[in-house]
This record gives structure tokens, sequence and C-alpha cells, in this order.
């Protein structure tokens, strides 16, 4: 995790944070595969279990392929995007491209928001604001790789969550 010291602007440490959220990103990612090649091959038949025995066996010498999360500064926004690892089809490159937007994170405010296409955030709606990491509660929730999701849940309404986190 980033430590903001006290000589940083907000704005370096909204920098700071947006990739301790990628780190945490690619953890979640990564411990949810692990999570499921385990179960797939307590349950499955001879091949499936060797299988996924294989895929762990990636994953713990730092392989796998596993997806990637990046920051990219904008004018206005630092964009949460996932990337994945182009291995497939005749026009592979055998590199991680960008994928999708996850979130975008204001540089001024620290404020999060859900995707609402490729280049801009959802700014409507009765909650667009879903984080604010300038407060330290919702830093520590989704900054942790059990809370946030790789896929966007956290994104979502949060008045789903426990009262303990918010």
């Amino acid at each position: 995790m980033t430590v903001a010291t006290a000589t940083q602007t907000l704005e370096e440490r909204v920098e700071g944070w947006a990739n301790d959220l990628c780190r945490a990103l690619e953890e979640n990612y990564k411990q949810e595969t692990i999570r499921s090649h385990k179960r797939q091959r307590d349950e499955g038949d001879s091949w499936a279990q060797d299988y996924h025995q294989d895929r762990l066996d990636e994953i713990a010498l730092g392989g796998g392929h596993l997806y990637k999360f990046a920051a990219y500064k904008g004018r206005k926004y630092i964009k949460i995007v996932m990337r994945q690892f182009d291995d497939m089809g005749p026009q592979r490159t055998n590199t991680y491209k960008d994928s999708s937007v996850h979130a975008f994170i204001d540089k001024k405010t620290g404020q999060v928001y859900m995707p609402a296409g490729y280049n801009k955030p959802t700014l409507t709606g009765k909650y667009p604001v879903r984080w604010d990491l300038r407060i330290i509660k919702d830093r520590e929730y989704i900054l942790n790789p059990h809370n946030c999701g790789w896929a966007g849940g956290y994104l979502y309404d949060r008045s789903t969550l426990p009262n303990k986190y918010y």
C-alpha cells in the first residue's frame, strides 16, 4: 500500500491509491482463480485434476497469464483498465492488451465512479460516486483484495454491505 507523506498533494496521493487499487484487483483475481482451480481439481475426473493442478502450478511459479490492471492518467480522471493476455487466435500477439474499463477515479477528489463507457464515468443516477478514497474507511475497504472484486461488483449498491464496513 502506498504511504502518503505530508508533502504530497492530493492528486499525487490519488495516483498512488489508484495504483494500489490495481494491485489489489490483481491479487483478488489471482485468489479467485486459485480458488476456482482448486475446486475444479477436487471435483473433476483425472484429466480435469491434472489440468487444474498444472494451472495451479503455473500460478505458483508466477505465470498463468492472469488478468492485470493498469491506471492511465487522463485530463480529469484516472482510468482503471483490465488487461488480458492475448494468446488466442491467428492474430495473437502474446502480450497484454487493454480489454475493458473497470472504474474511473477523479484525480482531484479521489472519488471512484463506475464506467459509462470506455472514455467516461457514470455521473448520473442515485449514487454516482461509489467510493471516496479521501475517506479512510472507504480506502481501506476497497484497497483490500478480499473486498474489491476484479469483476467490479463492489462498485454497485453499497446498501448490501454489512454495517461494519460502511
